[in-house]
């Protein structure tokens, strides 16, 4: 592909897009399950597939704020501070007009 190419004139990177925001809310809720279940591993895997998917479609606020998540799960492990960068991360969810 073209790295001079805006992707986002791409009908079908666009689609891709549309498909990722559409699913942010469930994967939003996923991480809730596993920080209320106490699930650290799966807390940690979520974040960093979705730093990676958020980065990749250009959105660095919400790949950042998982980041910070995924880290927190590596460290401290402290729930209170795990509960707030993920409320945080939910303020970062991208609308598509």
């Amino acid at each position: 592909m073209d790295m001079d190419v805006d992707l986002y004139e791409d009908p079908e990177f666009r689609a891709l897009v549309r498909e990722f925001v559409g699913d942010l809310e469930d994967r939003l809720a996923e991480m809730k399950t596993a920080l209320t279940e106490g699930d650290w591993e799966s807390l940690e895997v979520l974040s960093h597939r979705l730093k990676g998917a958020a980065g990749g479609y250009g959105f660095e606020d919400l790949s950042n704020a998982a980041a910070r998540l995924e880290q927190c799960c590596r460290s401290g492990r402290e729930t209170e501070r795990a509960a707030a960068l993920l409320e945080d991360l939910g303020t970062r969810i991208p609308t598509l007009s």
